[in-house]
């Protein structure tokens, strides 16, 4: 039994079409794979967002200082906040010499000892996207606000980061002017009133 073989010849300049091709092919990939993860890191601060909200409105409801419920709707947004800037600054380079705690274990460890006295007002907290000043990175001017208000027995709060960082490659493409407002707005009512007459 004899196999002919037939080996086929590319003609001239069709190699480096295919590479062209692949390389189109493979941006194209790139592109929806750093959307999409840009996509789920939003999503996960508008989930943050809703639930710092929320806090902040039950704080409101059983009767907390405006401090406190300002307080209690930051501490509940530190997941989407970036790195902690004080009591230990996670951002500069010389906190990797100068601190054994310089990664995200660190902060989580520095965190737990700090959140404690964040919220019997004996020490401050400061993070990277709470602050415009506080914000290392020179393309946003990200702010956090937690603000609460009361009609009759109806408590509203709402959180929002002004110019939540957008992460994402050739992000002018669906951002007109590059910039990302997340927003949560939480409404809860007193019930202590129904219970107590």
């Amino acid at each position: 039994m004899r196999h002919f073989y037939h080996t086929v010849r590319p003609r001239s300049g069709e190699c480096g079409s295919t590479m062209i091709e692949a390389v189109i092919c493979m941006l194209i990939i790139c592109l929806i794979l750093f959307g999409l993860l840009q996509v789920f890191y939003v999503t996960a601060a508008q989930m943050v967002t809703d639930y710092s909200a929320f806090r902040a409105a039950r704080s409101e409801t059983v009767g907390f200082k405006e401090e406190i419920v300002e307080r209690e709707g930051k501490l509940k947004a530190i997941a989407a906040s970036g790195r902690m800037r004080f009591p230990i600054d996670m951002t500069s380079e010389s906190s990797s010499d100068s601190y054994p705690y310089s990664t995200a274990v660190g902060q989580f460890y520095w965190e737990r000892l700090a959140i404690i006295d964040y919220m019997e007002m004996r020490r401050t907290l400061k993070y990277e996207y709470w602050n415009p000043a506080y914000n290392v990175n020179e393309n946003h001017s990200t702010s956090y606000t937690v603000t609460s208000s009361s009609q009759g027995d109806t408590f509203t709060a709402y959180a929002k980061f002004l110019d939540y960082p957008w992460i994402m490659p050739m992000r002018r493409a669906f951002v007109t002017d590059g910039k990302l407002n997340i927003e949560g707005e939480s409404k809860l009512s007193k019930q202590s009133t129904v219970y107590l007459e």
